[in-house]
């Protein structure tokens, strides 16, 4: 989870176990704008799972990819440039698109 992220989360969380009565005491000790939480409280999602439907992949096959780089790097055989993009391609034609 990014910062902002948590952050936010901890704010939410802050409020809902009442450390904080209002949400713009535990915005500002998060340190992230006012109406974040409050937008969240009411049923908004974030950006990355928000827009995820737009996406040609999903957020977990896009952990997988990232995964597969970083440990391919990890054990000394880091992906080519032609694998990087050969990889997601396989993942996309498994999901049935083709484009």
């Amino acid at each position: 989870m990014d910062p902002r992220e948590y952050a936010i989360q901890s704010a939410i969380q802050d409020l809902q176990s009442g450390d904080f009565s209002c949400q713009r005491p535990a915005a500002a000790a998060s340190g992230i704008p006012q109406t974040t939480p409050t937008s969240r409280l009411k049923g908004s999602k974030n950006a990355r799972y928000a827009h995820e439907k737009q996406q040609r992949m999903a957020s977990l096959q896009e952990d997988f990819l990232a995964n597969w780089i970083i440990e391919g790097d990890m054990c000394g055989y880091p992906s080519s440039h032609a694998s990087a993009r050969e990889m997601p391609s396989r993942i996309l034609r498994m999901n049935g698109d083709t484009v």
